[in-house]
């Protein structure tokens, strides 16, 4: 479910540049155990090919237009936000605070579904436009 919906965050973003590709990043452990690259198989986003890439450290970020944060990187979430707070790169993660801590989404479960928070105030100052057909379905919005 989770890879679904960081397929459609995609469709419902605009961001301020284009990319040949869009790239949608996993920073740490890979929770998805291939769903993620079965359900963007053969699928664009405006056009642009999908590619799914795995990374170890934060050195290529800058690549992704979808930065997932693993579990395995809380102890560095912060400083992982810092370094793309101000560049177009929507940050997601399904850890606790992510949101507080200043992610754009948070996956949650709530009465075992998934659903998500976003952190508005995060998302434009990254100069990213989300959808009001994404807002309305999410669970909460921070604009603090």
């Amino acid at each position: 479910m989770k890879a679904a919906y960081l397929f459609n965050f995609g469709k419902f973003t605009k961001w301020p540049t284009e990319n040949s590709t869009f790239n949608i990043c996993v920073l740490g452990r890979d929770p998805f155990n291939g769903s993620l690259d079965r359900t963007v198989a053969g699928d664009a986003i405006d056009g642009r090919p999908i590619r799914v890439r795995r990374m170890t450290e934060a050195s290529h970020v800058n690549e992704c237009q979808i930065l997932f944060l693993s579990g395995s990187e809380h102890n560095r979430v912060e400083s992982l936000v810092a370094q793309v707070q101000s560049k177009p790169i929507l940050t997601v993660s399904d850890m606790p605070d992510f949101v507080e801590r200043g992610g754009m989404i948070q996956f949650e479960l709530v009465n075992d579904r998934v659903r998500f928070t976003i952190n508005l105030r995060a998302a434009r100052e990254a100069k990213l436009n989300l959808s009001s057909d994404l807002l309305v379905v999410a669970s909460r919005v921070e604009n603090r």
